[in-house]
């Protein structure tokens, strides 16, 4: 039994945040996955379409079969005559955008939840760490790195804990292979991609 709220829509489909009904007295971020729902209706998807669900796949299998603490895994995945279920374990229920947000703009009379120093400390290594794996070792290019694709869970004491996610857009890479193409949000965009050249970028 799972209790579920729409989390994002997604570019593939629709995407939920579930958690275990049965761990709701417990505040443990292994009740947490996101549930990516694909419709299969025909005319729902292009060839264009089709592909980008199956690099999906494709990703994930590879992420599979080395995982890392903070790269989101999956869970399991679905099919059935109409819909593709994608269930991807998270760190928490909320984005480090959220936690971001809740340090840039508190609620209305509260006082702001700054981060200490250790914490921010914390959170950019666990952020290269997923990164530095997808890159050097699962070799799959994200294709969005932003704070919305992070999942966090902080303890009471503070500390956070971060997992990369949410790869709609993912796509495995060669060794040897550079990339042309710019995908993922302008403002989230390194430097390279913008000024690309006919070598590509790393």
């Amino acid at each position: 039994k799972l209790d579920r709220r729409l989390e994002r829509r997604g570019r593939l489909g629709v995407v939920f945040m579930a958690r275990s009904a049965d761990a709701a007295q417990a505040e443990t971020p292994t009740a947490y996955s996101s549930v990516l729902v694909v419709e299969k209706q025909q005319g729902k998807h292009n060839f264009s379409g089709v592909r980008a669900i199956n690099r999906l796949l494709g990703t994930l299998e590879r992420l599979t079969a080395g995982t890392h603490p903070h790269v989101c895994q999956l869970l399991s995945a679905c099919h059935t005559p109409l819909r593709l279920y994608v269930n991807m374990y998270m760190a928490g229920r909320h984005s480090l955008r959220h936690l971001l947000s809740r340090r840039d703009l508190p609620a209305k009379g509260a006082p702001p939840r700054s981060l200490r120093r250790d914490v921010v400390r914390s959170i950019a290594s666990q952020v290269c760490a997923a990164v530095g794996h997808l890159h050097l070792a699962a070799r799959v290019s994200h294709g969005s790195i932003s704070p919305e694709a992070f999942s966090v869970n902080q303890a009471g004491d503070g500390q956070v804990r971060v997992m990369l996610g949410c790869f709609d857009m993912a796509a495995l890479a060669a060794s040897d292979e550079m990339c042309h193409a710019f995908t993922g949000a302008l403002p989230h965009a390194a430097p390279e991609a913008l000024v690309r050249d006919l070598e590509g970028f790393d």
